[in-house]
């Protein structure tokens, strides 16, 4: 998901006002909170000085997202984070009939990556038919097919 400031304000895009942005980023936000995944806040610097006075917005938005405990990362980061997903393999068990394992790679020490999580969704199940599980550096996690 991705927030630009001038997608929103500006007149010859959206020109939305600050409650219609609100409106229109909310539900992304939700979104992103429920499915997980990547919320990106493109915010030019410009944009914070009197000439477009949307550094109001700005800051609600980032009180906003505050609020939902989110891993604030540097594009460094994130790509650290993006190479360490990619590295996971699942492998089916050739012992462990209907098992897969998770394997990881351990992540560099001073990266302080937060750790990445499997989805679990089991069909056929009332109510809540997912559950997350954190997966660590290294180890393996058997999932019942």
């Amino acid at each position: 998901m991705h927030v630009m400031d001038t997608a929103l304000f500006y007149p010859s895009y959206l020109n939305l006002s600050p409650a219609q942005a609100d409106e229109k980023v909310s539900p992304l936000i939700a979104n992103t909170v429920q499915f997980g995944g990547v919320f990106t806040v493109n915010w030019h610097d410009r944009s914070l000085a009197p000439e477009r006075l949307w550094g109001d917005f700005y800051s609600h938005l980032l009180e906003k997202l505050s609020r939902k405990n989110p891993w604030f990362a540097t594009a460094a980061q994130s790509v650290a984070w993006f190479r360490q997903r990619r590295a996971a393999t699942f492998v089916v068990s050739p012992t462990d009939e209907g098992c897969v394992k998770i394997k990881l790679p351990a992540a560099a020490p001073d990266e302080n990556l937060p750790l990445l999580r499997v989805k679990i969704f089991q069909p056929g199940k009332t109510g809540a038919n997912c559950y997350e599980q954190p997966v660590r550096d290294g180890m393996e996690i058997s999932l019942a097919a």
